[in-house]
């Protein structure tokens, strides 16, 4: 998406248009993922996208809640290194 749009998905575009083309990429080229939908994460929610990043500020950040699906604690999973 990034290379052929020049862009990250906007948040309220979300991981959808991996799978839909949003109105503002004229240069779209997906569908991005080979199965028909967005995945939801191991505990059958959806994944949390955001973009700009909290974590990742000059990219996205994509994270599951975890096994309790509640965002923000110890257990959620994303696409950043924990710092101990």
């Amino acid at each position: 998406f990034e290379i052929a749009c020049g862009r990250y998905p906007a948040e309220d575009e979300g991981l959808d248009a991996l799978m839909e083309e949003p109105n503002d990429a004229p240069n779209w080229d997906g569908p991005y993922l080979t199965r028909n939908v967005v995945p939801k994460d191991p505990w059958g929610n959806p994944y949390v996208y955001v973009c700009p990043g909290r974590i990742n500020t000059k990219g996205y950040d994509v994270y599951s809640a975890g096994p309790n699906g509640n965002e923000g604690d110890d257990d959620d999973i994303g696409n950043w290194i924990a710092e101990n």
